[in-house]
């Protein structure tokens, strides 16, 4: 038997419509006032990669048994560099017992290769403890990222093990971060004049983003997993930020992007046909597992989804 569906149309900045008093004035509670370009303007709370939308009512009416997910838009919006979170590393260089340490922070935004490799050098030569090294940084496509010392001074990339003492981990994860972005292996932890990319760098700071909701996953008895440590629960969506309906770019992640993700194989969630579906809860999550960056940067990622409730029939 074929079952009847409506569509809920989510928008993300929608959290930010409420009831009561806002900016507009208006003070009944059955009559939400939407505050989307006042809470835009000033990235106020509830931020975008972790909230929720809700009404004085139910947001659909229905004997509703399953909601798909059916297509979602991302306006992508994750810098190349992200505040605290892969905007540092550590050069080191000497001879035991007597070895150098600077670490060395790059301003986050987005950056093209050569507008990447321009910042460090800049930032290097700030830096009055890596002056006799005098080191320039240039990118080229078939070998990443040059670190070059003018005055022969070897130097390295230091290790996590060489580092573990010194560091939190949380400390660490940031360093390895920058590490991951620039292309940097334990291959570069060995003495030389020059550093070279030992693997691609890689501008786009998540493969893909992962959208956990609990409310809408409640009802299911199949829960979902990934095969990641920290194993959250409620996904109803992976966005693979590269392929069909991504940008065609080979230097994807340096500038912010629109993207759709028709998803070929939907997600489709049992609901309780008793429960009207009140609000949903959102969080964003990145490939470590963590809510998406861009608050600190006022970088806002934000969507659009549409879900496909099914009515299930009386008969």
């Amino acid at each position: 038997m074929q079952h009847s569906n409506a569509i809920l149309a989510i928008d993300s900045l929608d959290r930010y419509t409420r009831a009561g008093p806002g900016p507009l004035g208006t003070t009944n509670e059955s009559q939400p006032k939407t505050n989307i370009l006042f809470g835009y303007f000033t990235n106020s709370e509830p931020f975008f990669n972790n909230f929720s939308i809700s009404s004085p009512g139910a947001l659909i009416y229905g004997y509703i048994d399953k909601i798909v997910v059916s297509q979602i838009q991302l306006q992508y919006n994750i810098p190349t560099i992200c505040l605290n979170r892969n905007d540092t590393f550590i050069i080191e260089w000497g001879v035991l017992p007597i070895v150098n340490r600077e670490t060395v922070n790059i301003p986050y935004g987005f950056y093209t290769p050569d507008e990447l490799a321009a910042a460090i050098t800049a930032q290097i030569a700030a830096l009055p403890a890596l002056a006799p090294l005098d080191i320039t940084v240039t990118h080229t496509t078939e070998d990443g990222f040059i670190f070059t010392s003018g005055t022969n001074v070897d130097f390295y990339f230091p290790s996590f093990s060489s580092l573990l003492n010194d560091f939190t981990y949380e400390s660490l994860e940031r360093i390895f971060r920058t590490c991951k972005t620039l292309g940097m292996t334990i291959v570069n932890s060995l003495f030389s004049s020059q550093q070279v990319s030992s693997m691609t760098p890689n501008f786009l700071y998540t493969p893909y983003i992962d959208i956990y909701s609990d409310v809408l996953t409640n009802y299911q008895n199949i829960k979902d997993n990934n095969t990641s440590i920290s194993k959250p629960k409620g996904l109803i969506a992976r966005i693979l930020l590269t392929g069909v309906g991504s940008p065609v770019s080979a230097l994807i992640g340096t500038a912010p992007f629109l993207m759709t993700a028709d998803l070929n194989s939907p997600k489709v969630i049992k609901w309780s046909p008793d429960v009207a579906v009140p609000s949903i809860d959102f969080q964003l999550r990145d490939c470590y597992g963590d809510l998406i960056p861009g608050v600190e940067e006022y970088l806002a990622t934000e969507f659009q989804m549409t879900l496909l409730c099914l009515e299930r029939s009386r008969d």
